[in-house]
């Protein structure tokens, strides 16, 4: 598969270093780096009005039931990882839920929806694809009250803001985003994706994020790993120093956001000095160290422009 880098700076063009001259704008599907994008929609319906706050409970049908303690699931909980639901993310083993999802039911957010508490909401993290698909449908099923117009909020509200000619959402047959998995765009416009984070919600002078709303995805959730995760986006934390795994990363790296999505697909954003990197391509057969790329890059260009660090 193709591979391509982009890095964008205030006032400049974006760098680009593709294999060949086709390599920016293919389209190819990215797997969970779409967990970023849900985070936008999620907040486009903030700015609209049509949620409150992420404090809010989620309103999933499944969880409607009198008792049912999933009812106090919130947007937070869900944007965290922290919905204490039991789900089985993996895309090698073909009984994991998220393959079974993906492949076996005909309704994606209904699959994960219905699957039971195993911790109390809020208290534990547990990376769920299915999570992505559960919100997804809430934020379909807000932003308007046809089909037409739900199918055609991303597009609106989000694609044709950002001038993401090129993005697509699959959905399955009950009409869900499969957000967890199933988008598709060209390197460009992940990198049109990365520089509205990187410029705090901001995108060609247009507002398009709520004020503050960079700020709440940035912010550790605490009861992730070396607080390796913020809201729908991984993190590297520069006060612990160290990865999801326990072992430190190269210092650079931190405070930088990311996406990542399957088999080698990455979008880096570093806040400070506004730099988006972006990567999509195969992780095999020959290994993609996508730590030590992020890091040599951002190097590269610290000394290329120290002033901007």
């Amino acid at each position: 598969m193709v591979c391509c880098q982009h890095a964008k700076r205030v006032g400049q063009t974006p760098a680009e270093v593709p294999q060949n001259q086709q390599a920016g704008n293919q389209q190819t599907s990215r797997g969970q780096i779409l967990a970023a994008h849900n985070l936008a929609l999620f907040a486009r319906l903030l700015a609209l009005g049509k949620i409150g706050g992420v404090e809010e409970r989620a309103p999933v049908p499944e969880w409607s039931a009198p008792g049912d303690p999933r009812g106090a699931i919130t947007y937070d909980q869900l944007l965290r990882m922290t919905s204490g639901l039991e789900f089985f993310s993996n895309y090698l083993l073909p009984w994991s839920d998220s393959l079974r999802m993906l492949f076996a039911s005909s309704d994606v957010a209904a699959f994960a929806a219905a699957k039971e508490l195993v911790h109390p909401p809020g208290t534990v993290w547990s990376y769920s694809d299915g999570t992505c698909n559960i919100l997804a449908r809430c934020i379909r099923t807000l932003a308007a009250d046809d089909a037409e117009s739900q199918l055609l909020f991303p597009q609106r509200e989000l694609f044709a803001l950002l001038s993401m000619s090129t993005a697509e959402i699959s959905v399955d047959a009950a009409g869900n985003w499969v957000s967890s998995s199933l988008m598709q765009a060209s390197a460009r416009d992940w990198a049109r994706f990365g520089w509205l984070y990187a410029n705090d919600g901001v995108f060609e002078g247009r507002t398009i994020l709520p004020a503050g709303w960079v700020d709440y995805v940035a912010k550790p959730t605490p009861s992730s790993p070396e607080h390796c995760y913020g809201a729908h986006f991984w993190r590297y934390d520069a006060e612990s120093g160290k990865k999801q795994s326990g072992k430190p990363f190269p210092p650079i790296l931190g405070g930088v956001l990311y996406a990542s999505g399957h088999d080698g697909q990455f979008v880096w954003i570093d806040r400070d000095p506004r730099i988006v990197l972006v990567r999509l391509g195969a992780a095999a057969p020959a290994r993609f160290d996508g730590e030590t790329f992020a890091s040599e890059v951002l190097a590269a260009l610290a000394v290329a422009a120290p002033q901007s660090r």
